[in-house]
């Protein structure tokens, strides 16, 4: 667990290191309900240097997979995105910011690959964490929204997609913020 932890100081120099699992519920603009599950890193820099940071920017990414709630069979999801992350210290984490989203449907015919570009916001309450020393960390556990707009290859299911994931998110905050 220390190795662990002193990879993830080195890798974040000065900054916001966070790893998140989310699981989510969909509901397409034609009403047709799915899931997602994904796990991504993200890696950023703090916005305010006039002592300990709790304003920062990250860049973000994401793996998994899914059910297609139009198809009703399994896809490939990736996301990357840019978000904006605000730590109320020591309760809560306030994150949103603009993603683009790669799905690829395998069970349709047609393979279908859905091309997203959305936005999200998560209010996350802090279930774990440690607020003092050079390594600060925090535990999240909360929901979060997400909006997508999906436009289809080959042409024909191009959609909206309504997300709402729980989200699980450790962040590191280390020393220099």
């Amino acid at each position: 667990m220390i190795k662990l932890a002193a990879c993830a100081l080195l890798l974040t120099g000065c900054g916001a290191t966070s790893l998140r699992l989310a699981a989510a519920p969909t509901l397409d603009g034609d009403g047709h309900p799915g899931f997602e599950s994904t796990v991504g890193i993200a890696v950023g820099t703090p916005l305010d240097f006039h002592g300990p940071s709790h304003h920062f920017l990250q860049a973000t990414g994401s793996l998994g997979g899914g059910l297609d709630g139009r198809t009703r069979t399994g896809m490939l999801v990736t996301t990357g995105g840019l978000d904006y992350l605000y730590w109320a210290e020591p309760r809560l984490e306030l994150r949103g910011g603009a993603r683009l989203a790669y799905r690829v449907v395998e069970g349709d015919p047609a393979h279908t690959k859905l091309f997203g570009v959305g936005g999200h916001l998560g209010i996350l309450p802090v279930v774990a964490g440690n607020a003092s020393g050079p390594g600060v960390y925090h535990l999240c556990l909360g929901p979060e929204i997400q909006v997508e707009w999906l436009h289809s290859d080959p042409a024909g299911s191009s959609r909206t997609l309504l997300s709402l994931p729980l989200v699980v998110e450790l962040t590191v905050l280390t020393a220099g913020d």
